[in-house]
């Protein structure tokens, strides 16, 4: 399965250079002498922390047939993500780069954030399943929590078999589905007390903190925040503004 393996390859040289970028931050001379400051920042990193899980391994690949040419991103945000672009235009050149054969890659994005309920699950299905019922697909890629819940429900009737690469996925989501062998990727640790730490070091004293953006449901990537916040109530004085525009 030289493909899947050049697509986790792909993935792993996209996390490094978000760790680079990180450490290179991390080391900038204006921030000498701002010691609690640059700890806070260094906190705040390693919450981005992009782990390696287990899955996929050589002897599966070994025995398998070659797969198709061809690479489908699920994306769980909307298409307008500015985050997303970036995501892309970087994993179609570092795929394709030094590559005598050329991989298609294909992308859909679910909007699972604003549409999270089951109707519009079954519309995807359907969607996808007539789109790409005579476009075979070599390895799916898989950006972000929600896409990846979607897609175990969904694998059996849309690409069974298919291998699956996924990335931003947090650890209790990633726990929880108890994927199969040929289903692998990255954690993502994003821990909400980092951010208040980060706050504390910009803010002496606080006491309040203003919670703004989607509501609780249609948080795709922050959801599990919830549990920290009831952990620091008797800490800081929480102002929900969720929700509101």
């Amino acid at each position: 399965m030289d493909l899947c393996r050049t697509v986790m390859m792909t993935i792993a040289y996209l996390v490094h250079g978000v760790r680079a970028v990180a450490d290179a931050l991390l080391r900038l001379r204006r921030f000498h002498g701002t010691g609690r400051l640059r700890l806070e920042l260094s906190a705040l990193a390693s919450s981005l922390v992009i782990a390696p899980i287990a899955g996929l391994g050589p002897v599966a690949w070994a025995e398998s047939a070659p797969l198709p040419p061809s690479v489908l991103i699920l994306d769980q945000s909307s298409a307008d993500s500015p985050w997303y672009a970036d995501f892309s235009a970087n994993f179609r050149s570092s795929l394709n780069a030094g590559s005598e054969r050329r991989f298609s890659v294909y992308s859909e994005h679910l909007d699972l954030s604003r549409f999270p309920g089951t109707q519009h699950h079954e519309v995807l299905r359907s969607y996808l399943q007539n789109k790409y019922r005579d476009r075979p697909i070599g390895v799916l890629v898989v950006q972000g929590s929600s896409s990846l819940e979607f897609l175990m429900r969904s694998r059996a009737q849309l690409w069974p078999g298919v291998p699956v690469v996924f990335a931003g996925v947090d650890k209790e989501t990633a726990d929880r589905l108890n994927l199969p062998p040929d289903v692998t990727g990255t954690i993502r640790h994003l821990i909400f007390r980092n951010a208040v730490t980060m706050a504390q070091a910009l803010v002496p004293n606080l006491k309040r903190i203003a919670l703004v953006g989607d509501p609780w449901e249609r948080q795709a990537v922050r959801k599990h925040y919830q549990d920290e916040i009831a952990a620091l109530a008797d800490q800081f004085e929480f102002i929900d503004l969720l929700g509101c525009r």
